[in-house]
């Protein structure tokens, strides 16, 4: 007859591993309200499906972490932290309703190459984890919301706004919190970035 505690000491290491194994795996999953944010901004934005390779897969497999231009913290907690929805043919419905806008998580946006055709949403601001956005060929048209100077942590080059040719700003105060480059400054005010003569440029 076996001895119970030899039994015990040996199979205990190995229930200690597939626990550990089991928990890691749990936390890595994305969480269930951050996949029905993914979701909700999926469901309004217009987009071209046969131009996108990112938003129609998404929902394909129950890990958002695993989705297409989606990133979650290395911390395993699955918490969104980075999104890119570049070149997706992102033609409108972007707006301040928008899931995007409650990813509190969010440290990376790349919205660049589609023509969203609209303003800037001031919800912007609600990001407030955010260090990088791009949004350089984005269509987007207006003002920069005066809001997005409170992203202190928000650091982008002056390309970040190439390509929108009816975008105005930004806000002096813009220019100071998001640290641009004098350089990159610069070669904007000689017509180098945004917009052509006579046309709203910041």
């Amino acid at each position: 007859m076996k001895n119970p505690l030899f039994t015990l000491f040996f199979f205990m290491p190995l229930v200690t591993m597939l626990l550990s194994m089991n928990i890691g795996l749990v936390s890595g999953r994305c969480q269930s309200d951050q996949q029905s944010l993914l979701l909700n901004l999926k469901k309004t934005l217009v987009f071209y499906e046969l131009a996108s390779t990112k938003l129609v897969k998404w929902n394909s497999t129950p890990d958002c972490c695993e989705w297409p231009g989606i990133a979650c913290d290395d911390g395993g907690s699955g918490r969104v932290i980075s999104l890119d929805l570049s070149f997706e043919g992102i033609t409108g419905g972007l707006d301040d309703s928008s899931g995007l806008f409650s990813l509190q998580f969010l440290q990376n946006l790349n919205l660049s190459s589609n023509s969203f055709n609209t303003p800037l949403p001031v919800r912007f601001a609600n990001l407030t984890d955010l260090i990088s956005l791009n949004l350089s060929n984005a269509w987007f048209i207006g003002q920069i919301p005066n809001d997005i100077s409170k992203l202190t942590k928000l650091t982008f080059s002056a390309d970040s706004f190439e390509g929108n040719q009816g975008l105005c700003g930004p806000p002096s105060n813009l220019i100071k919190e998001a640290k641009i480059l004098e350089e990159e400054l610069k070669e904007t005010e000689e017509g180098s970035s945004i917009g052509e003569e006579g046309q709203c440029a910041w």
